[in-house]
């Protein structure tokens, strides 16, 4: 298996426009063959506003 390495992923969104994030792998401890990986726009970014953009909260 390939050694993670965090990083940043773009990706141009149908709606949002390019959006670009970091991402980094976590560690399940219950099960070492588990992880999850997330992904999230630096803080003040324009990716960060274009993806708050996204968000609908409920009526």
């Amino acid at each position: 298996m390939a050694k993670f390495r965090s990083s940043v992923r773009r990706y141009r969104h149908p709606r949002a426009g390019d959006i670009e994030v970091s991402f980094v792998r976590l560690a399940v401890q219950e099960g070492a063959w588990l992880s999850l990986i997330c992904h999230f726009p630096e803080p003040g970014s324009e990716s960060a506003r274009r993806t708050r953009g996204l968000v609908t909260l409920p009526e």
